[in-house]
């Protein structure tokens, strides 16, 4: 997160706490003077703000979530007004999916706030501290919140029942603990406001060193209540007491040091690298601990290596000193930093911000508090944005036109933000259209063909659904791209509207349009609004639609615009041919209307029937609880892991290779056991063990995937001429009956040394030699190819079969492992989703 220009400068990391003083609610009220008091405020509120944002930054979901009005930057809005009674002070959390309906203030928020005055929005309190919609909310986000509250009644009197220091205020009533009908009367009309608050007064707030805690405690709690009320999937955070991760620490240190080299438990022989001197050294419970050396574990560390990082956690923080002593930076995040070579504060500060994001598994806005707190730890500015140089920006260095530095961000031209700002325009205009004074379209009327049309846009836009498996434009700005929509409008445009398109085709509205933007609807610029084209379409988007005729026909040319359209971050090859999926965000939009309302989806590309996969590789995949059960006992998982093997900088390969892994190659286990088996001894025994479970991947990932894959093969044994005679047989039957081919592609020319035992650099010279000892049998046309290897450990012999079949023609290359080596040498992530093909993972789009 970046801070807005013109707001002042936040406390130190190094602070412990915020205490709001008498002198302060006395600035509030407006009972004293207007002094140098209020920039003290505006810095404690932006405090809050800081140690909300670090407890919960821990939470994926989290990155959801904007601060105030400033678009994607942290808000602090104090009411400076000099008219006594009218001063406020509040901090403003909303959803993502109120970007862009007029300020998030005109949708559900979690708010923080001291009146010192009559502000309409309080609810006549002193101090709000939960969920807000204020009255001045949007009629389509208030019906919307109304028949929410209406079907989730019982979660809220379930929790007003629970918490008996929160308080529900609906208009000029205040409920403490209401029944469940109550809650549904007073529901029914949500138009003058809604706050669910802990019942807090100034006496309250006043000198209490915890306000923070009782704010994190509060959110924690009723975050849940906020998803159901704002449709958006907020797992549970638990009731406040354990809302603050294992990977942050709030408390911050008395003064910055500097460290230079790498910390370890025997830095402080105090902390050993066992539970029990963990426990003892610090803070944390046994919950804590366990639930910390899991995730580590998830990350790709064993027991023994996440028991020494939490223990260099502890003492590092005891110490003040250390690469864990960063402020925000806990175990999970410095064992990812670990693992991409960066081990002391001192070589943190000095990589730049771009590339710190790049690290899977360091979230945007984690990225930038981290870098700040090594910068004030160390004394040292931190590393300036990326010089044109490096792999992120040399791609577009070549065109000043199309990289823009804002705020120290590099904002690149694409597709996405392009693809956003274009159908936004396009809702922009019929939102005047519809809302206009001599309109004959109700906006609340799903009935109208034009009102569906504007619907449909707005799902573009900030639709989100695991079950689709779509994220709207909004929400993937956010996820894929370092910088804001906002700063792309800078940086491409006057601010507000993108005025330079540099990557898709548009078209202008029609003449009398623009002119009843700016006669009728005072839109003072309308050549800025603009219709987007479809890639390789020839129409742009209609600018109205009067009958359910005309909506078809604009639908068929919605369906026609990329699901996830490409961004500069996105890796060589990751681009899909997924279009948006109109037919079903339509049969999800509007699913309650009857038929004579809504229109023939036929005519898109995605109602198709999809033929039904059929043969062994599709049985094997279980679907049923039943199947799933059983798989597990005896295959334990049905997750895989992916990563992204790069080559060494010396190497003449210059492609990355995307890999799956099946499991994680590490003791103990039957997974383990039975791969140490087949990669060491070469028996064929372990092929029926790992075959249900590769089947299961090529049928998830790759079957039904959008990429198009032709064949598969395995990498060459050590000695000459010779494959490994299971592998074969897994590749075979990995895809007996589909349209995947198994063939002998890779050949060893000579016999090499086995990687077995070698190091790290001893293994990389096959890459530094690629083609030495191998060779691809036949000359490729572009075609897709599947390899597949036993064991990964640096990945340098899938770095080297992807380069021979690339040099013979492959148009693409994805490699297929069944155990990854734990280790630093390649990133991975772990892949959940059940139905996420290949090509979005790839990409990083699956949900």
């Amino acid at each position: 997160m970046t801070t807005p220009e013109g707001s002042r400068d936040p406390i130190s990391s190094t602070d412990t706490s915020v205490t709001f003083t008498e002198e302060d609610i006395r600035q509030l009220c407006g009972d004293a003077d207007r002094s140098d008091r209020l920039p003290d405020l505006e810095r404690k509120g932006q405090r809050v703000l800081e140690l909300v944002e670090r407890t919960f930054s821990g939470h994926e979901w989290f990155d959801d979530f904007v601060w105030g009005e400033a678009d994607g930057s942290p808000g602090l809005e104090a009411g400076t007004s000099t008219q006594e009674g009218t001063r406020a002070m509040w901090l403003s959390l909303a959803h993502e999916q109120y970007r862009e309906i007029g300020g998030r203030t005109k949708g559900l928020q979690l708010e923080f706030g001291l009146d010192g005055g009559d502000k309409r929005g309080f609810f006549d309190r002193d101090v709000l501290c939960g969920v807000y919609l204020g009255p001045w909310v949007t009629e389509s986000v208030l019906e919307a919140f109304t028949s929410r509250l209406q079907r989730h009644a019982d979660e809220i009197a379930a929790h007003l029942a629970d918490h008996e220091n929160h308080v529900l205020h609906v208009g000029d009533r205040t409920l403490r603990a209401p029944t469940l009908e109550t809650v549904r009367e007073v529901g029914e009309d949500c138009s003058d406001g809604v706050l669910l608050t802990a019942d807090l007064t100034f006496a309250d707030v006043r000198n209490d060193p915890e306000i923070v805690d009782r704010v994190c405690e509060t959110f924690a709690s009723v975050w849940p209540l906020y998803g159901l009320l704002a449709g958006v999937d907020i797992p549970a955070t638990g009731d406040g007491t354990d809302s603050v991760p294992a990977d942050v620490d709030r408390t911050g240190e008395d003064t910055p040091q500097e460290t230079t080299g790498r910390s370890s438990p025997t830095d402080d022989p105090s902390v050993e690298p066992t539970r029990e001197s963990i426990l003892a050294h610090s803070d944390l419970d046994e919950k804590q601990i366990e639930q910390t050396l899991d995730a580590l574990g998830e990350r790709g560390a064993t027991r023994e290596e996440a028991l020494r990082i939490l223990s260099q956690y502890v003492g590092d923080m005891a110490r003040g000193d250390g690469l864990y002593s960063v402020s925000g930076l806990g175990p999970m995040t410095g064992y990812t930093l670990e693992q991409a070579g960066i081990a002391t504060v001192d070589e943190l500060v000095e990589t730049p911000l771009d590339e710190l994001r790049s690290i899977d598994g360091i979230r945007n806005r984690r990225a930038r508090v981290i870098l700040e707190a090594a910068s004030q730890r160390t004394g040292k500015p931190t590393s300036g944005p990326d010089d044109g140089t490096g792999n992120r920006s040399s791609s577009a260095a070549d065109d000043d036109q199309r990289v823009v530095t804002d705020d120290g961000v590099a904002v690149e031209a694409n597709a996405l933000s392009e693809y956003y700002e274009s159908v936004r325009s396009m809702r922009k205009v019929l939102e005047l259209f519809i809302l206009s004074p001599d309109s004959p379209h109700e906006p609340d009327d799903l009935t109208d063909p034009l009102v569906q049309y504007y619907v449909l846009l707005d799902a573009c836009i900030a639709f989100g659904s695991a079950d689709i498996a779509f994220a709207g434009y909004g929400p993937q700005h956010q996820s894929r791209l370092p910088f804001s929509t906002t700063a792309y409008r800078r940086a491409f445009g006057n601010g507000n509207w993108i005025t330079e398109y540099q990557t898709i085709d548009i078209e202008p509205f029609q003449p009398e349009t623009r002119e009843w933007l700016r006669e009728r609807a005072r839109f003072e610029k309308p050549e800025v609004l603009v219709r987007p084209v479809p890639p390789q379409g020839e129409h742009p988007l209609p600018e109205v639609v009067t009958s359910r005729a005309e909506l078809e026909q604009a639908l068929i040319v919605l369906d026609q615009f990329p699901a996830y359209p490409s961004v500069p971050t996105d890796p060589e090859g990751a681009t899909t041919d997924r279009t948006v999926p109109v037919s079903d965000l339509y049969r999800r939009i509007f699913a309650d209307l009857d038929a004579e309302h809504t229109v023939d989806l036929d005519m898109l590309s995605d109602s198709v029937p999809v033929e039904e996969l059929e043969g062994p590789v599709v049985e094997a995949t279980p679907t049923t609880p039943e199947e799933i059960d059983s798989f597990l006992g005896t295959h334990e998982k049905l997750t895989h892991l992916f990563g992204r093997i790069e080559p060494p900088s010396e190497s003449p390969v210059r492609r990355s290779v995307p890999a799956f892994a099946l499991d994680w190659y590490r003791p103990p286990g039957i997974f383990f056991q039975q791969l140490r088996q087949l990669a060491k001894s070469g028996s064929s025994e372990p092929v029926e063990f790992f075959l249900p479970r590769l089947q299961d991947l090529v049928n998830r990932r790759l079957l039904q995937d959008y990429w198009e894959y032709d064949y598969i093969c395995v990498f060459p044994s050590h000695e000459a001429s010779s494959l490994s005679e299971p592998l074969v047989e897994l590749a075979q039957e990995a895809v007996l009956d589909t349209s995947i081919i198994y063939t002998p592609l890779l050949e060893r020319t000579e016999t090499v040394e086995r990687q077995r035992g070698k190091s790290r650099e001893e293994r990389l010279e096959a890459v530094r030699n690629p083609t030495q000892t191998l060779h691809c049998r036949s000359k490729l046309d572009g075609e897709t190819v599947v390899l597949l290897d036993d064991v990964s450990t640096t990945g340098s012999s899938l770095l080297a079969g992807a380069h021979a079949l690339r040099e013979a023609g492959a148009g693409r290359v994805l490699a297929l492992t069944l155990g990854f080596t734990p280790g630093e040498a390649i990133e991975t992530r772990k892949v959940t989703s059940p139905d996420g093909y290949a090509s979005e993972i790839v990409a990083g789009t699956e949900k």
